[in-house]
C-alpha cells in the first residue's frame, strides 16, 4: 500500500503500514545485530511508508497530553533500568549514576523528545525534527563503539557496593529494596527472561534489540495504559498516529524495519508486540534487579525531581508495583514514609480524577513545559522553545 507524500494519506486503507516487523518471538534475533543498521550514515530520503498526516496526528496527541506522555516515559525508564544490558550500557557511559548526572542526561533526552513532539515535521530532511534525530543517531553510534571498546568484560559489576561507612545520597536503602523484592517474589509474574543466542563474532552491546527495547520504553505505556496515566479520552486514531510517529523516529535513528515494532499494519499488531516484550523481557527483568539498578533508580528519581518535584523513588516504585506490574505491595508499604503514602493518596483521589477534564490536562501540560523551560535555562543556558537551538546544542553524552 503506497503512501501519498503530498497528502499524507494512505491510499485506500486506514492501516498504519504494511507488515515489516518480524514476529514477536524473532525480535531477539536483533541482539546479534549492531544498534545502527547502517553505521555512520544519515537518512537520505523518506521511506515509502512515511505518512505526514498520521505523524502530525501523533505529535498532536503527545502535545495535548504532554504530562501523561512524559510521565509514561519516566515510568518506562524505570523498567529499562531493570534490564541488565540497558543499565550497564548507561552506566558505562558514566553519565547517569548520580542525581546531578542523571538530571543532565535525562533533561537533554527530554528536550530532544519534546522537540520531536513540538517541531513541525515535514518531508524536508534539514528541518529541526530530522536534524535532532541525525545528531542523536551519531551520538548512539559513537557511544556504542566506545562502550564496546572500553568494556570488553560485560559481566563485570559496574558499581561496587559501599561499606557501611560510605555516605552518598544516591545510594539505596537496603530495607526498602528488600521489601520491593519480597513483593515481587510473592507475585505470580514469570521470572525467567528468554535466553539470548550467542553471537560467535562478538557481543554487540548496543544492538538492534536494544533499540527495539528502547523504542518500547517510549511508545508502549501510553498505548497499553493510557487510562492509568490519566489519558481518558484517547482515540485509536490518535494512538495510531503516535505509533507511526515513533516508526519514523526509530527508522531515522537506525532501527531496521524487521525490528521496528511500530512498523505494523494496525494498532492491535503493535499491542501484540508490546505485550510480548512486556511479558517476556520487561516484567521478568525486575527479578534481575541488583545494586546497580537501585543506584540508577535513585539517581534518576532524585535527578528528575527538579522537573517533577512531587516525585521520589518511593513514589515511582509504589506506583510501578500497584498500577503497572500489578503486584502485591504490602511489604513495600510497610517501609515507606508517610509523605509517600500521602502523595500516593493525593495522586489517586485527586490528580487522576481531575485529569478527566481538559482544563486540568492543560494545566499539567503547561506546568511541565514551564518547569522544563526553567530547568533548561538554569542548567544549560538554552531556550527550550527554540527548536533550532535545541536540535543543535541540547545534548549530554
Amino acid at each position: 500500500m503506497e503512501t501519498s507524500r503530498e497528502t499524507g494519506k494512505l491510499n485506500g486503507s486506514n492501516k498504519l503500514t504494511t507488515q515489516y516487523c518480524l514476529p514477536s518471538e524473532r525480535l531477539l534475533e536483533g541482539k546479534l545485530q549492531f544498534g545502527d543498521s547502517n553505521p555512520g550514515s544519515q537518512l537520505e530520503e523518506l521511506p515509502s511508508w512515511f505518512n505526514l498526516e498520521l505523524a502530525r496526528k501523533g505529535q498532536k496527541f503527545a502535545r495535548e497530553r504532554l504530562y501523561g506522555v512524559f510521565y509514561a516515559h519516566l515510568i518506562a525508564l524505570f523498567y529499562l533500568l531493570a534490564q541488565r544490558d540497558a543499565r550497564k550500557i548507561l552506566y558505562y557511559t558514566q553519565k547517569s549514576h548520580t542525581p546531578e548526572l542523571a538530571l543532565k542526561r535525562y533533561l537533554a533526552t527530554l528536550l530532544q523528545v519534546k522537540l520531536w513532539y513540538d517541531s513541525d515535521i515535514s518531508d524536508d530532511l534539514s528541518c529541526p525534527f530530522f536534524t535532532s534525530l541525525s545528531t542523536v543517531r551519531k551520538i548512539h553510534h559513537g557511544m556504542g563503539q566506545r562502550v564496546q571498546a572500553q568494556h570488553p568484560d560485560f559481566s563485570k559489576p559496574v558499581i561496587e557496593e559501599p561499606t557501611e561507612d560510605d555516605e552518598d545520597s544516591s545510594q539505596p536503602r537496603g530495607k526498602l529494596w528488600e521489601a520491593f523484592k519480597a513483593d515481587l517474589e510473592s507475585s505470580d509474574l514469570a521470572q525467567d527472561i528468554l535466553p539470548l543466542e550467542e553471537n560467535p563474532s562478538g557481543f554487540y552491546y548496543f544492538s538492534q534489540y536494544d533499540m527495539t527495547s528502547t523504542q518500547w520504553s517510549f511508545v508502549a505505556l501510553p498505548i497499553m495504559y493510557s487510562q492509568k496515566l490519566g489519558m481518558y479520552d484517547v482515540t485509536d486514531e490518535e494512538l495510531e498516529g503516535f505509533v507511526h510517529l515513533w516508526a519514523i523516529i526509530s527508522h531515522t535513528l537506525g532501527l531496521e524495519p524487521h525490528y521496528n515494532i511500530c512498523l505494523v499494519p494496525d494498532l492491535e499488531s503493535f499491542k501484540a508486540h508490546a505485550n510480548w516484550i512486556y511479558e517476556n523481557q520487561y516484567l521478568p527483568g525486575f527479578f534481575d534487579v541488583n545494586y546497580e539498578s537501585e543506584v540508577m533508580w535513585c539517581a534518576l528519581a532524585e535527578g528528575v525531581s527538579h522537573i517533577f518535584p512531587f516525585l521520589n523513588v518511593e513514589n515511582l516504585l509504589l506506583q510501578t508495583l500497584e498500577d503497572f506490574i500489578v503486584a502485591p505491595s504490602q511489604n513495600f508499604r510497610r517501609k515507606i514514609g508517610w509523605i509517600t503514602v500521602y502523595r500516593r493518596l493525593f495522586q489517586k483521589a485527586i490528580v487522576e480524577p481531575l485529569l478527566n477534564f481538559k482544563w486540568f490536562q492543560q494545566y499539567c501540560n503547561n506546568y511541565v513545559r514551564e518547569t522544563i523551560a526553567k530547568v533548561t535555562e538554569s542548567r544549560m543556558g538554552l531556550n527550550s522553545s527554540n527548536d533550532v537551538e535545541i536540535s543543535q546544542r541540547a545534548y549530554y553524552y
